[in-house]
């Protein structure tokens, strides 16, 4: 057992899904794919605000000056909504 999987025990997270891994594993092939177009990609994790507590923002490389920004109370929505309109833009 990794020492991430005994954290996730010690605090009663969840263990996901084959097909949430895989999703999981889709998005962190596509964050490689933004890092190979030599665009940053940062994602902010705020505790303490009440909503909208994930934001991503992609910027650089094919965006040139402009940048995508995305929050969200949910991350993997969030990360999703900024990968789509940046691989749109592409």
């Amino acid at each position: 057992m990794s020492e991430i999987n005994k954290i996730c025990d010690k605090l009663s997270i969840k263990k996901e899904t084959k097909e949430d891994i895989a999703h999981l594993l889709e998005i962190l092939s596509l964050l490689e794919e933004v890092k190979k177009r030599n665009s940053s990609i940062l994602i902010k994790v705020d505790g303490e605000r009440d909503a909208n507590e994930f934001t991503v923002i992609i910027e650089g490389g094919i965006l040139k000056d402009d940048y995508i920004r995305y929050e969200s109370s949910n991350f993997i929505k969030c990360i999703e909504l900024a990968l789509l309109e940046y691989f749109q833009n592409s």
